[in-house]
């Protein structure tokens, strides 16, 4: 099969040091099974805020997996009109550059960013493609419940044009996927259909840790985290994360006195301000900055517990929970529903309200403090990665499905 694969804003093959993504994941998957992957993006990197390229530029990943990419600006700030506009410019590029182009088999389109996915779809229906609509985040919805509770209803009315390509691109799909199974219910709702026999829930899953020779930004942290039981976050600084939060427990312990604790919170990105600034005046909070992959993997050998403080999303699963229980480590965790209850029933961490800081206080005292349940927890973590989020099998199932979506529709 021809696939392409529509989705911009995660880590590409090309840049250095890259942690793996579901897209990336499912090409290299959907090549090693013979089929051939067509990855679109844009040239804009939004983890570093940078651009890749400024021209559009095709590359060749490996047989049978390339990228095309394609040049619509950039942006500094995720909340901001400049990202917007990005969002559009890239969307009606798509739509000519795809015209120009070979039609694939099938398509499986991301969801979000919503302008891209409308195209996608439409795309498909005009040349009778098979398409797959891959739901990874409620847009435009959790837009307005980042709005003051006075303003949400001025927000959805200013976001029905968003809300009307929303529907109409999930509605358009031959076959709804999730990362969760909140987020397929969401889809569902969304598109005012019932949930089909090609409609599926596929995590997002995680790679085993990488096991490489540790680099001198690794050693020297782990030589100044020696004899600390670590509480760890990983990842770029978004503000779906409650980066505070930690700060202020990890505040309060040291006025406690609690000893042997140490937060680290590794990444870049907005709060890397408010982060570092706390990290200078606390003694038991690290803030080392943006680590290479194989760095931010030595950092989880070395931890004894992830922090995923996220606002709270309804039916959200996020990288976070897989990434760390790829590590073996117990969770702590803001998320209720779906995510919340993943955790109860492996056994594999523990959840707070999102903002609660004598909540999180407390639970990290707790696992501090009992070396046993740390460990009954961190064996439950990598026992739940193994049997049901390690990322070869769930990419080996949607390639699968990839397959199954594309000999339907050709018969």
């Amino acid at each position: 099969m021809n696939v392409w694969l529509v989705k911009d804003g995660e880590n590409l093959p090309i840049q250095p040091d890259a942690r793996k993504m579901r897209t990336w994941m499912l090409a290299e998957e959907l090549a090693r099974q013979g089929h051939q992957a067509t990855w679109w993006a844009s040239t804009h990197s939004h983890q570093r805020k940078s651009l890749l390229y400024d021209a559009d530029r095709e590359v060749e990943v490996g047989p049978g997996f390339q990228l095309r990419l394609l040049f619509a600006g950039g942006y500094r700030n995720n909340r901001s009109i400049a990202r917007l506009l990005h969002h559009s410019r890239l969307a009606a590029k798509f739509r000519r550059r795809a015209q120009e182009s070979a039609p694939p088999d099938v398509i499986v389109s991301a969801f979000p960013t919503i302008e891209l996915a409308y195209e996608a779809v439409a795309f498909a229906k005009r040349r009778s493609i098979p398409v797959i609509v891959d739901v990874r985040d409620p847009w435009p919805d959790s837009f307005v419940d980042l709005a003051p509770p006075v303003l949400r209803p001025a927000a959805r009315v200013t976001l029905l044009p968003l809300t009307w390509k929303a529907r109409a691109s999930i509605a358009g799909s031959d076959s709804l996927v999730a990362c969760s199974q909140g987020f397929l219910d969401w889809g569902l709702a969304k598109a005012a259909r019932t949930r089909g026999p090609e409609d599926r829930v596929f995590y997002l899953g995680a790679q085993p840790l990488r096991r490489s020779a540790p680099s001198a930004t690794a050693l020297g942290l782990a030589k100044q985290l020696a004899g600390k039981i670590v509480f760890c976050f990983v990842g770029s600084f978004g503000h779906v994360y409650r980066l505070r939060t930690v700060c202020l427990a990890s505040a309060a312990l040291e006025q406690r006195g609690l000893r042997g604790v140490q937060f680290v919170i590794a990444g870049d990105g907005e709060q890397f301000g408010e982060v570092s600034a706390a990290a200078r005046s606390l003694g038991n909070l690290t803030a080392p900055g943006w680590l290479s992959a194989a760095d931010a993997d030595h950092l989880l050998s070395i931890s004894h517990a992830g922090l995923a403080p996220i606002r709270q999303m309804p039916g959200c699963v996020p990288n976070k929970i897989f990434e760390y229980a790829a590590a073996g480590l117990p969770i702590l965790s803001s998320l209720r529903g779906e995510t919340e209850a993943i955790l109860a029933r492996h056994g594999a961490g523990l959840t707070h309200a999102p903002d609660d800081v004598e909540a999180l206080v407390s639970q990290v005292a707790r696992l501090a403090e009992d070396e046993s349940l740390r460990r009954d927890m961190a064996r439950n973590s990598a026992t739940m990665f193994e049997r049901e989020f390690l990322a070869t099998r769930i990419y080996r199932e949607y390639a699968g499905h990839v397959e199954r979506i594309a000999r339907s529709r050709a018969h």
